[in-house]
């Protein structure tokens, strides 16, 4: 099996993303000029987007989304 991505809604995603970056190693995505800086700005239902990828070699997230 393999998995390309998950989604996790949480009450913090600013805690979770620390977490994921000081706990697993994740690395944390940019989100400036991508789909997700324009979510963040414009706040649906007082929702934040925190994005993180599991591989320091992995491409980034926002390029994966337009593939």
């Amino acid at each position: 099996m393999q998995i390309d991505h998950v989604h996790f809604y949480v009450e913090n995603a600013h805690r979770w993303r620390d977490w994921f970056v000081n706990n697993l190693g994740f690395q944390q995505v940019p989100l400036w000029g991508t789909f997700f800086d324009l979510i963040n700005h414009q706040k649906l239902r007082d929702t934040d987007t925190q994005v993180v990828r599991s591989l320091p070699g992995d491409k980034g997230v926002e390029d994966e989304m337009w593939q």
